[in-house]
């Protein structure tokens, strides 16, 4: 149907060697015509630096807190 933009967000966390791991996020976007990518493409250049910012601030509190608890497990 016509006039949507259907957001997928997803986390991973991948091992990389046996004591460390990489937690990584992907965003796709499909669009369901083109005047809805035009639209999407104008609303994403807007909010994406926003989105950005919230993105690595959620993957730096992420890291702490792995570490964190890396620190107390094997003190």
């Amino acid at each position: 149907q016509p006039g949507y933009a259907k957001i997928a967000w997803t986390i991973a966390a991948e091992p990389n060697g046996s004591s460390a791991s990489v937690f990584r996020t992907e965003t796709r976007v499909a669009t369901t015509d083109p005047d809805s990518r035009r639209r999407f493409r104008r609303y994403w250049s807007l909010v994406s630096p926003g989105v950005e910012l919230i993105r690595r601030e959620m993957l730096r509190l992420v890291r702490r807190e792995a570490e964190r608890r890396v620190r107390t497990a094997y003190p």
